[in-house]
């Protein structure tokens, strides 16, 4: 959680956004607009991120699970699926 977000993108070659976050933890509190709690899990871009350990202030712990790319499907692909079947 204390991962700076320009190292988490270097390793793993990826960009997700640190305009107004410095870490890993400080990304997963925007996207839940609040302190997460344990058990909780989100998934931004191709990494799904689970909490193991927080308290009142601070993420202090978390699992990375990396998607595979064919499993990230972009806006367009989930709003415009289409049933083929007859």
């Amino acid at each position: 959680a204390l991962t700076p977000i320009d190292e988490f993108n270097e390793y793993f070659e990826s960009e997700l956004s640190d305009d107004d976050v410095d870490t890993v933890g400080g990304l997963l509190m925007r996207e839940f607009g609040r302190m997460p709690e344990r058990d909780e899990q989100c998934t931004i871009g191709r990494f799904e991120f689970k909490v193991l350990r927080a308290d009142s202030r601070r993420i202090h712990l978390l699992q990375l699970n990396v998607l595979p790319e064919d499993d990230v499907e972009s806006p367009s692909e989930s709003d415009d699926a289409v049933d083929n079947e007859d």
